[in-house]
């Protein structure tokens, strides 16, 4: 996965990083939206999951689904998930 076009298509998506200490009531709104099944205290606490979830969304803010971060680069969640964290687009 090219780290510029990831960032490139993550800033278009989420227009920020998704961080445990920033994340608001509306981006676990958004993330609902799309997976129906989140836990939020372990979106919260738990940085995998957190990355699992952006990961595999594909409903967010616009109200339009999109293809997931996951699909776009041809990995699976757990892959894209890795090089969410490594890249600093989802953090602690």
């Amino acid at each position: 996965m090219p780290q510029k076009l990831l960032a490139e298509y993550f800033e278009v998506v989420f227009g920020q990083l998704i961080s445990a200490d920033s994340v608001t009531s509306e981006q676990l709104f958004w993330l609902r939206s799309g997976k129906a099944d989140i836990d939020e205290l372990r979106f919260q606490s738990n940085l995998r999951y957190r990355a699992l979830v952006v990961a595999s969304t594909s409903y967010f803010r616009s109200g339009k689904p999109f293809i997931s971060l996951a699909e776009r680069f041809g990995v699976s969640p757990t892959a894209m998930a890795i090089q969410l964290e490594y890249s600093g687009l989802v953090v602690v």
